[in-house]
C-alpha cells in the first residue's frame, strides 16, 4: 500500500503517517482488514515556525465520515524544566490524598486553528496539504 505523494518542506518532521493512496470506497471494497481511517492518519511538526499539521478521518473509523485537516501554531515551546515538587501527599482523617501539580496551559492552540479543513476528497486533502505546508514555509500563516 502506498503513501501519497506530499510535498514536505525542509524543517517539517513526520510525526506519524498512515495516508495512503486508498479512498473510503476503496478500503471497503477491497480485501482490508478493518477500514483503514481513524482520527490519528498523519502528523507534521516544524519546531523552527512552532506549528503543527494534523489530519484525521472524523467520525474515527466511521465510513461515511470526512477528513479533517488541522494547522495550528503554538506561543513557545513546552517547558521541560524539572519543576520542585511534582505532588502533595497528605494524611487527613485516615485517608490519603495525593495532589499532582499541572502545567498551566495558556491558550490552547486547538481551539483557534490556522487552516481547519473537512472533505471526504482523499486528493482534495492532499491539495490542501501541500499548499498549507508551502504557505507555512513562505510566511503567509501565523506569526
Amino acid at each position: 500500500m502506498r503513501h501519497h505523494a506530499l510535498q514536505i518542506p525542509a524543517g517539517w518532521m513526520v510525526r506519524q503517517n498512515h495516508f495512503y493512496d486508498i479512498t473510503p470506497a476503496e478500503a471497503l471494497d477491497g480485501d482490508w482488514l478493518g477500514f483503514p481511517f481513524s482520527q490519528d492518519i498523519l502528523q507534521l511538526h516544524n519546531d523552527h515556525l512552532r506549528m503543527l499539521l494534523d489530519l484525521g478521518w472524523y467520525p474515527d473509523g466511521d465510513p461515511d465520515g470526512h477528513f479533517r485537516l488541522i494547522l495550528i501554531q503554538w506561543d513557545a515551546p513546552p517547558n521541560h524544566s524539572a519543576m520542585p515538587k511534582q505532588t502533595i501527599t497528605e494524611v487527613r482523617n485516615g485517608i490519603e490524598y495525593t495532589y499532582v501539580l499541572q502545567p498551566l496551559l495558556v491558550g490552547d492552540p486547538w481551539s483557534h486553528p490556522l487552516v481547519d479543513v473537512s472533505s471526504k476528497d482523499p486528493y482534495e486533502i492532499v491539495t490542501q496539504i501541500n499548499d498549507t505546508l508551502a504557505k507555512a514555509a513562505d510566511g503567509e500563516l501565523g506569526s
